[in-house]
């Protein structure tokens, strides 16, 4: 059994887009040879077109992979790319095994709606809610609401809720949108020691300490900008060093604020979602590949790794450029159930031994002879790829 966690990247900035910190889980069952997703937010209409591509990826048994969304709270970067998801089957794009869909209930949120006087932009978060439900149920899917510390436990997918609305009442409109952000559902996922926050709260160090939680990584609340340096220096003084956020901008801006600054100012390791970020979990190990570069930390997690074998034939589309470059071809790496560093260093080998052979330094002798060693050392099929190579490096071939 396996368990990834891939965060879709865009390829580049995107002021004009913020995409809601859309993540999702897949856990693949060996035996049923059956996929588990859990999508986390949905982003933008522009962002959920990148979910997409990266679920009908991930997704290579279609109708036999079941999904399961959760939304954080209703606001529109977070919530119109689930409910696009959902209407995939009706629009005729590939299709998804929609199965469940975790939120908050409505009601929850009336509390908010009456200490500001009937505020506009409550309401309005209420009915945009309620509609996504009433769009669930109306596909036969199965609507969860999540209560404060509930725990889902779906497989090796699983997660525990928490809530902590804002206790102040203000008389301006703009709370509302604040009392939508700041209570916005965490998921703790307790096995990779990994919590994700939606947009809130905005004191994240306050829930981990009410609830005695001890994330090694976490998403930045709200696009980064509750990730004040007070909460910075908490989290990583409590063994949290792992951080993302999704401010896609080069710089600080007026919206996207200073949690990345804050982060590496108190020493954390920070990802962005410039190119994907991608995660594996397996006996009491996580490994996270972000642009180039591999984080790993201990979690409790249990589960094995099963992963297919760098073969030949998979090497020859990596050398050939078929997946990319970067984060795009880990994530294409992945997807395949294959293990990126092992993959990158059978092409490694198969680089240095055709350049070892072509420079002399090498010799695994000629024609036949060379073809069986080759495979005798690297396994089947590697005799003609690093020869195919050397052809290449020669001019002879153009690509493997």
């Amino acid at each position: 059994m396996s368990l990834f966690w891939h965060v879709p990247g865009f390829p580049n900035y995107r002021n004009d887009v913020q995409e809601g910190d859309t993540q999702f889980f897949m856990h693949y069952d060996d035996k049923t040879g059956k996929r588990k997703f859990l999508v986390i937010d949905g982003g933008t209409p522009a962002y959920f077109d990148i979910l997409y591509r990266d679920l009908k990826m991930f997704s290579a048994h279609g109708e036999d992979s079941e999904l399961r969304l959760a939304v954080s709270h209703s606001h529109y970067d977070h919530i119109k790319g689930i409910r696009l998801l959902m209407a995939c089957k009706t629009k005729g794009k590939y299709t998804f095994n929609i199965t469940t869909l975790y939120c908050q209930d409505p009601a929850s949120l009336e509390k908010g709606l009456r200490d500001n006087k009937g505020s506009r932009s409550v309401r309005n978060d209420i009915n945009v809610l309620r509609d996504t439900i009433n769009e669930a149920k109306a596909r036969g899917i199965k609507v969860v609401y999540l209560k404060n510390e509930q725990k889902v436990v779906w497989g090796d997918i699983k997660f525990q809720n928490f809530q902590m609305q804002p206790s102040r009442v203000e008389d301006d409109d703009d709370y509302g949108w604040s009392y939508m952000n700041d209570g916005s559902l965490c998921f703790w996922f307790w096995e990779q020691k990994y919590l994700t926050t939606g947009d809130g709260p905005n004191t994240i160090d306050k829930l981990c300490d009410k609830y005695d939680l001890d994330p090694v990584m976490v998403k930045g609340p709200h696009h980064g900008n509750f990730f004040v340096r007070k909460t910075a220096t908490w989290m990583k003084k409590h063994g949290c060093w792992l951080y993302w956020d999704n401010d896609l901008s080069k710089g600080i801006t007026d919206f996207l604020q200073t949690g990345r600054e804050d982060a590496i100012g108190v020493g954390m390791t920070v990802m962005n979602v410039i190119g994907a970020i991608n995660g594996i979990f397996y006996k009491g190990k996580a490994v996270i590949y972000k642009g180039g570069k591999i984080y790993r930390y201990e979690c409790p997690y249990a589960g094995g790794l099963k992963l297919l074998d760098a073969n030949a034939a998979f090497v020859r589309r990596v050398l050939r450029g078929d997946f990319g470059n970067g984060d795009t071809r880990t994530t294409y790496i992945l997807c395949y159930r294959r293990n990126p560093g092992l993959v990158q260093k059978s092409v490694n080998a198969v680089i240095n031994t055709a350049k070892g052979i072509k420079s002399g330094k090498l010799d695994y002798g000629r024609n036949e002879e060379r073809l069986k060693r080759l495979d005798k050392e690297f396994g089947a099929g590697y005799g003609q790829l690093i020869q195919d190579y050397i052809n290449v490096l020669y001019g002879v071939r153009k690509a493997v």
